[in-house]
């Protein structure tokens, strides 16, 4: 009996690790052209329930940029706007919320200027 509760909580502890995988990262939308159209089905991968701490340091970075922000740790309208903003002037394809580009993008650039001081 004690094999089989193990086994029990060994699957169940499989299933659940797989239905976090990241292949569950990938968020389909539909793309904004320049012009206000929507565009093709976009596979994005976005940055899903980060933590305040996350928001903080985008925050942060965003502000480095030029960008202004409150780093308060809240993804408000405010700060989705200016995500926002910074993926189109990055010229990602899609640029709907923080996704993992968007990261990537604001790491690199934040080194960059503050190499440059």
């Amino acid at each position: 009996m004690k094999n089989y509760f193990t086994l029990l909580f060994v699957l169940c502890f499989v299933f659940f690790a797989n239905a976090q995988s990241s292949s569950s990262d990938m968020t389909f939308v539909k793309c904004v052209k320049a012009d206000g159209t929507l565009g093709e089905t976009s596979s994005i991968d976005k940055v899903w329930n980060p933590s305040k701490r996350k928001i903080i340091k985008v925050q942060r970075q965003l502000n480095i940029l030029g960008y202004q922000v409150r780093e308060d740790g809240m993804y408000d309208e405010h700060t989705g706007k200016q995500i926002e903003l910074f993926n189109r002037k990055n010229n990602l394809k899609c640029y709907y919320g923080l996704r993992k580009i968007t990261l990537k993008l604001l790491r690199r650039q934040c080194r960059s200027i503050m190499k440059n001081k």
